[in-house]
């Protein structure tokens, strides 16, 4: 999943910063999900879904 989520970022033109802003997350958090290091919650799961403009399923 880190590497799917990681991949919408980038196809969105976002930055980790500014992704993490859009999403509501703390930046070393949303860091962590990125990098694997963190599992992701499906609160979590379902802002940056609404964030990335992508269903569940894709993210």
């Amino acid at each position: 999943m880190a590497k799917r989520i990681s991949s919408r970022r980038r196809e969105l033109n976002l930055t980790q910063e500014k992704a993490d802003e859009r999403i509501g997350l703390s930046p070393a958090y949303y860091a962590c999900i990125e990098r694997g290091l963190k599992g992701v919650g499906a609160d979590s799961i379902i802002k940056i879904c609404a964030a990335f403009q992508s269903a569940p399923i894709t993210c």
